[in-house]
Parts: C-alpha cells; structure tokens; sequence
C-alpha cells in the first residue's frame, strides 16, 4: 500500500517516484558517476557547490577547455548574432550577444565570454553560453508548438539523455541531501537566485521556476524529509529544452542550478 503525505495546504502530496512527470523511469541509484566535465569530479575540492565556477587558472591550463573553447569561438565568428536575437530572447550588441544565465548578464563573442563581473567565465558556462548561440541554428524555426511548448518533462524523458541520466539523477539526488530538513533554507536560496512560484498545481513541499536562459526554464520539486520518506528532489525542462541546447547542456544547466542553490545557501 502506498503512502502519502498532507502538504501544508491540505492537498495530498505523493512521493515524487510517484509523480506523473517521473512516472516513466525509475530515480537513478547511487552517487555521483565520472562527470562529462574534465575539470570538476565528484568529491573532489572543484565540486563543493560553493566553487561552481572552476579556478580561471586550472581552466586555461586544460587542453580539453582549450580546444572546445577555440572550437567555439571559431564557430561564433561566423554567428550573425543580430539573427538570433527574437528567436533566443538575447540583445545583440555589435558582433557580441548579452544573454542572461540565470537572471545574470553574460557577453558572448569571439573574443570571449566574459560574466556580469567582466571576467572571463568557468568551462561550463562558456560552453552553455556558446552551444546556447550555435544550436539552434540547426533546428527549423516553423516548429511553433514545440518552441512554445510549456509541458515539463524530465531529463531522462528526452532522446539522446541515456549517457547522462545518472549524472543528472545524481544531482537530484544531492540537492536532497543537501536541503534535507531545511526546507526554509532552500525557499531562501531559491529567492536570491530569483526562483519565481509557477502558476501550477503541484503538491510539494516546494515548486520554483528559474529562468535558466531566456529560452529554457527550469522547475525544481522538493518534497523534505519526514518519518516515512527521505527528502527527494527532482529537475524539470520544458519539453522545447532540446531546440535550444543539446542534453549534454541541459544536464550541464541542472549542474549549474544545483551549485548556485547551493552556494546561495552558503551566503
């Protein structure tokens, strides 16, 4: 028999291996596997949420951030960024693009992407920022429905997700633990980052929407700890988050929530 619990409203909360987005596959198991991202492994010193942004020196230093990040900019200097702008919901300045990442301003060139600060940004971020720019371009811009899609869908949901779904499972997995029996300070996190309350109808102990990029929304779902369930977290795109980025991205982009809420909770 299953169980569930009352939320603070009086509505029924399930556990979220019972929600309707989730339904369809089973929460990965175990921690973190070997991350896509060279300069950050689980555990180590560069993973503690509050360094989501790589040392600038250890970056510049990797040959695999170098050639990716050459790689890139080589393909923005032939970006008519201009072009973009209505479809990406980004300002074109010039040859550079501004493009918010998470309610932050970011320039994104060939010369380089440079933060709000002016200094030049982490792997993961470059990457987002760039492939942000780039991939869409391979997607018809008629598809309208999809575009305006706003059905959420979880990471493992989507095509080409499999080499990545444990590590995103994985992130959930750590948000929960993280924000376990401190549902107050997660509310507060979530503020500073400027996670926004959906106009939905779902039962958790907290649902919040973050403008990840001007395109690509992000729900987060956190139902805390109580005397029958361990605290369960999950991430959510809209199911037009692959127009935008490939999943190798969007599981980048989950990585990113994760240690920004986890660093504002340090703050």
């Amino acid at each position: 028999m299953k169980s569930f619990r009352k939320t603070g409203r009086g509505r029924t909360k399930i556990p979220l291996r019972e929600c309707g987005h989730l339904k369809k596959y089973p929460l990965p198991k175990g921690d973190f596997s070997s991350l896509f991202d060279p300069l950050i492994q689980p555990g180590s010193a560069q993973h503690h949420p509050g360094k989501i942004e790589r040392d600038k020196h250890m970056a510049e230093k990797s040959p695999v951030f170098e050639k990716n990040h050459k790689y890139y900019l080589e393909q923005l200097a032939e970006t008519d960024i201009s072009s973009q702008e209505e479809k990406l919901g980004i300002q074109a300045e010039g040859d550079k693009a501004l493009i918010r990442l998470f309610s932050k301003t970011h320039r994104v060139s060939q010369e380089g992407i440079f933060g709000p600060s002016g200094n030049k940004v982490g792997y993961t971020v470059s990457i987002i920022l760039c492939k942000y720019l780039l991939h869409s371009q391979k997607t018809p811009t008629s598809n309208a429905e999809f575009q305006t899609s706003s059905d959420w869908a979880a990471y493992r949901d989507f095509r080409d997700a499999a080499p990545l779904i444990t590590y995103v499972g994985s992130i959930e997995k750590k948000l929960a633990e993280t924000f376990s029996g401190k549902l107050g300070d997660l509310e507060n996190a979530c503020q500073r980052l400027r996670g926004t309350v959906p106009d939905t109808e779902l039962s958790y102990d907290l649902v919040r929407k973050f403008e990840a990029l001007p395109k690509l929304p992000v729900l987060l779902l956190f139902n805390d700890a109580d005397e029958e369930f361990p605290a369960q977290c999950s991430v959510l795109f809209e199911k037009s988050a692959e127009i935008y980025l490939d999943m190798e991205c969007v599981a980048m982009v989950a990585g990113l929530l994760s240690g920004y809420l986890c660093q504002a909770d340090e703050k």
